[in-house]
């Protein structure tokens, strides 16, 4: 599987999480809250409409992870 965060827009990050499904494997999007509710901020809408992580501290990110990663890595 493959975590890519998307809090920073990063095209290499939209690149890995484009070509990783083509190799099987399963991507979990993260990105930062306060990013994701600013329209300015907001990731680019190719990558906004999956199912992604929002958190907003670094100790919440980690619990949601791997929570998602028991729910659908297998």
């Amino acid at each position: 599987f493959v975590v890519v965060d998307v809090t920073e827009q990063n095209y290499g990050a939209y690149y890995e999480a484009g070509y990783a499904p083509a190799l099987g494997k399963e991507v979990i999007v993260c990105c930062r809250k306060e990013i994701f509710d600013n329209p300015d901020t907001k990731p680019h809408f190719d990558i906004a409409q999956k199912s992604m992580i929002l958190w907003v501290t670094e100790y919440d990110l980690k619990t949601r992870l791997i929570n998602r990663i028991k729910a659908t890595v297998s």
